[in-house]
């Protein structure tokens, strides 16, 4: 199928590849998952957290992409199916949580407020 293999072996000149869980492990089946994005296109920071119940499975850390620059958000599943997606929220500011200031640079943390939700 094109399509498998097109997700799963994109071109450079095409896609680009942010970050993989090294880990490489697949979903559980009946179990359910949060996920937090956070994105400041100003800091050109992206990460990634997946949680299984309360325990962190997946941690992406700090990317950094200054080309996305905002747009729309959604979801997709390939292959899975009976999905349920619920308790979908997104916002839009420029805060930053005190631990990600944290992990920063100096000349960066000036540049940001605090925002205690993303956990």
């Amino acid at each position: 199928n094109l399509q498998t293999y097109r997700l799963h072996h994109s071109l450079s000149s095409q896609v680009t590849l942010l970050w993989r869980d090294p880990r490489n492990v697949g979903w559980r089946e009946k179990t359910a998952y949060r996920w937090r994005l956070l994105h400041r296109p100003k800091l050109g920071l992206i990460r990634l957290k997946v949680y299984e119940n309360n325990r962190l499975v997946a941690d992406s850390g700090n990317v950094y992409d200054f080309t996305l620059k905002g747009g729309r958000l959604g979801v997709f599943c390939f292959s899975q199916e009976m999905i349920i997606w619920s308790n979908l929220v997104y916002r839009c500011n420029d805060k930053i949580p005190s631990n990600i200031a944290s992990e920063l640079s100096t000349r960066n943390s000036y540049e940001i407020d605090h925002d205690f939700v993303y956990v």
